[in-house]
């Protein structure tokens, strides 16, 4: 599991960081909202990323949200696994901003676990 000062290190890390092309957060949790905060300020300085993976870290709805906000106009970003979360009318659609203004190829959303029915 991910502590807060684990995803805050690594948020300031790749703020300063211009090689990175694949990160990959996977199979643990991540469960408060400012850990993924602190982590998604380094995302969106870190520009050469092209592959995210960021599976089964029980993200919820708001979070899923926060990190493609994070994400938005990220000019190299081709592969965003996020299966295995809780994503989602909240996380959807902030994955449709993602959609329309990065040139992803590859986006997994499989396995999305407690998401209300649609009525």
């Amino acid at each position: 599991d991910w502590s807060d000062d684990m995803a805050r290190a690594l948020g300031e890390g790749l703020c300063g960081n211009q090689t990175l092309q694949v990160l990959y957060v996977h199979d643990g949790k991540l469960l408060h909202t400012a850990s993924l905060a602190a982590l998604g300020r380094g995302l969106s300085y870190a520009h050469n990323i092209k592959v995210l993976n960021f599976s089964k870290l029980g993200l919820y709805d708001e979070q899923v949200a926060s990190l493609a906000n994070a994400l938005r106009n990220h000019p190299s970003l081709r592969t965003l696994k996020l299966a295995g979360n809780k994503c989602g009318s909240q996380g959807l659609t902030a994955i449709a901003g993602l959609l329309e203004s990065t040139a992803l190829v590859d986006l997994d959303l499989s396995y999305q676990g407690g998401i209300e029915p649609l009525d």
